[in-house]
């Protein structure tokens, strides 16, 4: 399949148009996207490879070959689809700059290039080539939204790029600036939440739903529930991989492990789809947190059977966690080790274990957090309590059990004690290799904002936000700005 859909893509993209090419979203071409969120990339790219051959000027095709071509690129991690993919977008980008300045899709269409290039170069750790392509999709969003502002691509576009750069660390945003590149998250919050389709009926279904309930639901997933799909989509979940994902990540996000792993259970398996690992992973990592066997198995199979570098880090982590506590002690050492030299260090888990790898964590401290992780707060509780946190010698195990502990007890809804045991943790040295300190003055700034104590909650949270170096410090740092901004008003 791989190498035949490098040629027919290519050939799409290179293929000789006569006139001039125009955007336009049929139901047909969104029947071909909705075969794409499905992951049957061979049938959608069967039909768009059809259509586009009697329809060579409307390159709403070269937006649908475009994301089979990224998509099999960012699930599986084949570096041997790269250059297809490389050549195809190049394509992709010069037929979207043949559009009229005033076309609304050609900005929105060019950013979305740009910002999709831009993701596959910084997996591959293509830095330079990677700022050079944010650089141009962050002013191709800017110039959309100038073009049209009602457009609602386009203030989704725009909302994202604002919502995110806003929330670069300082750093970071300083360089940023020297190039124009400048955000605010209060106002790119605003436009993706005011986002609403404006195409209406079914020739839009697939493209509304990746552009509208996927992107609120994965920046905003408390908010998001299946009620607001279209109902093709709320009878049909378990068909589409990416919607499984995300009401899988919603329900781990909330620590309802156990409904987790039935969304992950119930999930159709067709040899028509392209597999996408990270499920595999999310089901493994989540039966672990619950202490059942069958997750090292899944863990082990992903381990194997992944061609990527994507989680192969924390998967090695929760594998050694898990052999551990099991009492194999020398197989949770060959995977512990192996954490340093496997994968790759490009998302927070990776780097999270990365970083727990060097360190010596002792068991009950290990169980302690898959349970509360996973949402069991009572039996984590249990096992936290055999252990008395001023015996150990190592600060972070110190730090580690009263954090561990603030957030069990929030899950019990007893905040004093969560308060008193997080304020501990800030008692001690900060050790950047863990995240421990600016969390907790984070979490405290949350709980006294819900008490309605503004003061107080200004002081934690302008205090998580004096620490830098951590574990998921950008992640954090976008979350506490504009909530700050919010108080400074």
């Amino acid at each position: 399949m791989r190498g035949f859909w490098t040629i027919v893509l290519t050939f799409l993209a290179t293929g000789l148009t006569i006139g001039q090419v125009h955007f336009d979203w049929t139901s047909e071409v969104d029947s071909a996207y909705d075969l794409v969120l499905q992951f049957r990339m061979d049938e959608a790219g069967e039909l768009a490879r059809k259509s586009s051959m009697s329809h060579a000027n409307n390159i709403a095709w070269d937006y649908v070959l475009g994301d089979i071509s990224m998509l099999t690129v960012l699930v599986e991690e084949r570096p041997e689809e790269l250059s297809g993919f490389y050549n195809n977008v190049e394509q992709f980008i010069d037929r979207a700059e043949r559009l009229p300045e005033d076309n609304p899709w050609r900005n929105v269409l060019l950013g979305e290039y740009y910002f999709k290039r831009g993701l596959i170069n910084t997996m591959n750790e293509h830095n330079l080539s990677a700022a050079r392509d944010i650089f141009k999709g962050y002013h191709k969003f800017e110039r959309a939204y100038e073009v049209d502002s009602t457009f609602y691509p386009a203030r989704l576009g725009w909302g994202l790029v604002q919502f995110f750069v806003g929330a670069l660390p300082q750093s970071y945003s300083r360089y940023a600036g020297w190039f124009g590149i400048t955000g605010n998250s209060e106002v790119g919050e605003r436009l993706i939440r005011s986002t609403k389709p404006a195409s209406g009926g079914s020739s839009f279904a697939a493209f509304d739903f990746i552009h509208t309930w996927f992107v609120g639901a994965y920046v905003f997933p408390e908010e998001y529930d299946t009620s607001e799909l279209n109902v093709n989509f709320q009878e049909r979940i378990q068909e589409y991989p990416i919607l499984v994902f995300t009401l899988a990540r919603k329900a781990v996000l909330q620590k309802e492990t156990d409904r987790a792993l039935r969304i992950l259970g119930e999930r159709e398996v067709d040899e028509r789809r392209l597999t996408f690992w990270y499920l595999d992973y999310l089901e493994g990592i989540n039966l672990t947190r619950k202490l059942d066997p069958r997750g090292a198995r899944i863990l082990l199979d992903y381990l194997s059977g992944f061609p990527g570098y994507s989680y192969k880090k924390s998967t090695l982590m929760f594998l050694s966690w898990y052999f551990f506590l099991d009492g194999d002690y020398s197989s949770s050492y060959y995977y512990k080790e192996r954490v340093q030299r496997d994968g790759k260090a490009f998302t927070g888990a990776d780097k999270e274990a990365q970083n727990l790898s060097t360190q010596d964590i002792p068991g009950e401290l290990i169980e302690a957090r898959l349970l509360c992780d996973g949402g069991y707060y009572s039996e984590a509780e249990k096992r936290l309590m055999q252990k008395d946190p001023e015996k150990y010698v190592d600060v972070l195990n110190v730090q580690e059990w009263y954090y561990r502990n603030a957030r069990i007890q929030m899950g019990l809804k007893d905040l004093d004690q969560a308060i008193q045991s997080f304020k501990k943790v800030v008692e001690t040295p900060f050790d950047n290799r863990r995240k421990f300190l600016p969390v907790s003055c984070y979490e405290l700034g949350l709980i006294y904002l819900d008490r309605g104590d503004e003061e107080e909650a200004k002081y934690w949270l302008e205090r998580a936000l004096s620490y830098s170096g951590y574990p998921y410090v950008a992640d954090y740092q976008r979350i506490i700005k504009p909530i700050l901004k919010k108080l400074d008003h």
